[in-house]
């Protein structure tokens, strides 16, 4: 019986939640039905098989909080990758804002070519990116 109100709600996390809770019924399922549990309801519950009875609320407490941790990583990344293209565009910002101030005051590209590449420590092949980007 336990099991197939398990899968009723398997799909509904909301409403599994509710039946799980405070239910000491999902607290000491043997290893079978836990396994029937995970398998059918494509929930990741830990099934060892040396443990005859299963926690499957822990099981799928824990599941949760591990795509929970799963989320915050991919957002941790995504900010981070948001946060290297923002560098990079300020970067490129700045180098083109020097270029023009550097020209408008007459400095000789091979000055303004050694004070980008001090200042940024750029490639050869970025600074010719960047001073023929400006010249278009």
């Amino acid at each position: 019986m336990r099991i197939l109100k398990f899968m009723k709600f398997g799909q509904d996390k909301r409403k599994l939640a509710e039946l799980m809770e405070g239910n000491d019924a999902f607290k000491g399922l043997d290893r079978k039905a836990a396994r029937v549990i995970r398998d059918c309801a494509n929930v990741n519950i830990q099934v060892k098989e040396e443990e005859e009875v299963v926690n499957v609320c822990k099981g799928w407490y824990d599941a949760i909080e591990d795509a929970k941790e799963k989320v915050r990583k991919e957002e941790r990344e995504a900010a981070q990758e948001r946060e290297e293209e923002f560098r990079k565009a300020a970067q490129e910002h700045e180098i083109n804002s020097m270029l023009e101030a550097y020209r408008k005051f007459r400095i000789p590209e091979e000055e303004i070519r050694q004070r980008i590449v001090r200042k940024y420590s750029l490639s050869e092949n970025d600074i010719n990116r960047y001073m023929l980007a400006a010249n278009a």
